[in-house]
């Protein structure tokens, strides 16, 4: 469960719609660090969130689930800074309206597991996951508050109805969670955007 996507909004007769482009993601199996084991995502620079667009209107970062697993000895809270260090840098990157304006950013928490016998090393897992929202949560204040990211916006994923990992495998959407999660995220970006609502998805 990991997205990193670009969107650029545009108006038409039926409301608001939008281009997606999904950019290249974070390396969440790399190796941690010594003192911040959610830091594999610090290789990436700025420039890695090129716009490709004349404008980027949004970003959606998802993120998290593959960080889970055992080897990688991740707590939630190394998690989730490692996606506060992916914000930063999307803060950084001059993609938004214009140069000096960050572009707005939407952090949504994956779900938690439901399963975690179905994939080898996912030991510990499904208690992880559920301390995940407020981790994120937290991160996004901070980013925030002190970070001085005012479009910063944060969605738990398993807060909105519908929205669970399949208890097959336990990590992935099934076709109707997937449905539900979109009009979610879709909803919240209109919320931030001051968009009107368009329900032709």
């Amino acid at each position: 469960f990991s997205c990193l996507a670009a969107l650029t909004v545009r108006s038409s007769s039926r409301g608001a719609e939008c281009d997606g482009v999904t950019l290249s993601g974070p390396p969440t199996s790399r190796a941690s660090s010594e003192t911040l084991r959610a830091l594999p995502y610090s290789s990436m620079q700025p420039k890695s969130f090129a716009s490709p667009a004349p404008a980027t209107t949004a970003v959606v970062l998802s993120l998290g689930t593959n960080d889970l697993k055992a080897r990688y000895n991740n707590t939630p809270m190394d998690i989730a800074t490692g996606v506060s260090v992916l914000a930063s840098m999307i803060r950084q990157a001059e993609v938004g309206l214009t140069p000096s304006t960050p572009v707005p950013l939407l952090i949504v928490c994956p779900p938690p597991c439901t399963n975690e016998t179905f994939f080898h090393g996912l030991e510990g897992a499904i208690a992880k996951s559920q301390q995940l929202p407020d981790c994120y949560k937290a991160i996004v204040k901070e980013l925030v508050d002190s970070g001085g990211y005012n479009d910063c916006y944060y969605l738990d994923a398993g807060s909105v109805p519908g929205v669970v990992c399949d208890t097959s495998d336990g990590l992935h959407l099934t076709k109707e969670a997937h449905k539900a999660l979109g009009l979610a995220i879709a909803t919240k970006l209109e919320e931030m955007l001051g968009l009107p609502p368009n329900r032709d998805c």
